[in-house]
């Protein structure tokens, strides 16, 4: 495989394994928080808020480091996905306090909860859109090609867990099997990166 399908291959696993955390984080806290529509506003602004954020974050961080962008593509997901196997204790944690919170504190502690998995997760886009544009030489190419692989990722990611996981599997079992995707992204990530 050449490296622009490994990379885009890399890109649909982490779109997988990110909208099956969202939807997995997204129910723990509304178990928390309530189920009704306000809560649930909040929870989905508290994610895209954070993809907001890193998308920043990682367009200055690879502009400072060209040469390093698959490794922090790679080092980001394995991060995420660490998060993703001790998610659950962290968010039953907090507990306490989502439960009795007004609603501007639910949004802020959310959001906080979730600022580093999120951010990583929002980095990823800017980061490997650089390095495929420095490869191809066309930056919208780039973009569409890597974004269209993440958004069917995301799409399987968001079918299975609400349709099959969360049928079969406990919250803990579908945030692990989202983290092995991560992990499996990082090495087509590296793997890209051997056969550029």
């Amino acid at each position: 495989m050449t490296a622009r399908v490994l990379i885009a291959a890399a890109f649909f696993l982490s779109g997988a394994a990110g909208l099956i955390d969202q939807v997995c984080w997204q129910y723990l806290l509304s178990i928390e928080t309530g189920a009704d529509a306000e809560s649930l506003t909040v929870i989905v602004t508290t994610f895209m808020l954070g993809l907001g954020v890193g998308a920043v974050v990682g367009g200055h961080l690879v502009d400072r480091l060209p040469g390093q962008a698959i490794a922090l593509f790679c080092i980001f997901e394995c991060v995420i996905g660490f998060f993703g196997l001790f998610s659950v204790e962290w968010i039953l944690h907090l507990d306490p306090w989502l439960s009795t919170l007004p609603g501007y504190g639910v949004a802020l502690l959310s959001f906080f909860a979730l600022l580093l998995p999120t951010v990583l997760m929002g980095a990823t886009l800017p980061i490997l859109v650089t390095w495929l544009s420095r490869l191809t030489g066309h930056v919208g190419n780039s973009t569409g090609f890597l974004y269209f692989a993440n958004t069917a990722g995301a799409t399987l990611g968001a079918g299975a867990s609400g349709l099959v996981m969360l049928h079969w599997f406990d919250i803990s079992q579908s945030l692990a099997l989202a983290s092995t995707l991560n992990f499996s992204a990082a090495a087509v990530g590296w793997l890209a990166a051997r056969r550029q």
